[in-house]
């Protein structure tokens, strides 16, 4: 939505054009996934907890709502395949800036390989933080497993879970 549909109009009203190494959009769209995913929590928030350094952590992301999953290999192909929409996306959101008479490809994110965008985005900080950070499900996953065998299932599933019904087939 913030990456590609902006630049799906003509003539392009109210857009922040790509410029000095910075992707405003890009920005706004990993920040939304992080949340999806993670419910607030950053990549460092949950490393930490992983190692210990953090005793706690409230799980709100979309993967709290599935705290038994266990299916590491199948999280890991998702971890590629989010890499792999992200990249698409920024290659996408090239062309079309280019058809706007905009050519990025110099610059970054439009100048990085597929093999080191994981790498080239975590690297960048944003007033200090590493905002361009591609959330992991299998890093999820690996905190998900702590909390369970450390806290229960209660701890680490969604707080609004249970005001679901699920009914049975």
């Amino acid at each position: 939505r913030s990456m590609i549909q902006p630049l799906k109009s003509s003539p392009l009203r109210g857009l922040v054009i790509p410029a000095n190494d910075r992707d405003k959009a890009l920005l706004v769209s990993i920040m939304q996934v992080r949340r999806y995913m993670y419910g607030g929590l950053s990549n460092r928030d949950i490393t930490d907890y992983i190692s210990g350094r953090k005793k706690y952590l409230q799980f709100k992301g979309v993967m709290s709502f599935y705290p038994l999953l266990n299916d590491e290999s199948q999280l890991r192909n998702l971890d590629g395949w989010l890499v792999s929409m992200i990249y698409r996306c920024i290659q996408l959101r090239s062309k079309l800036l280019i058809l706007h008479g905009f050519n990025r490809l110099h610059s970054f994110p439009f100048n990085v390989a597929h093999k080191n965008l994981v790498e080239q985005l975590g690297r960048r900080r944003i007033k200090g933080k590493r905002l361009l950070e591609i959330p992991s499900f299998t890093l999820i996953y690996r905190a998900l497993q702590r909390g369970l065998r450390e806290a229960g299932i209660e701890k680490v599933m969604h707080p609004q879970s249970l005001k679901y019904e699920y009914k049975g087939i």
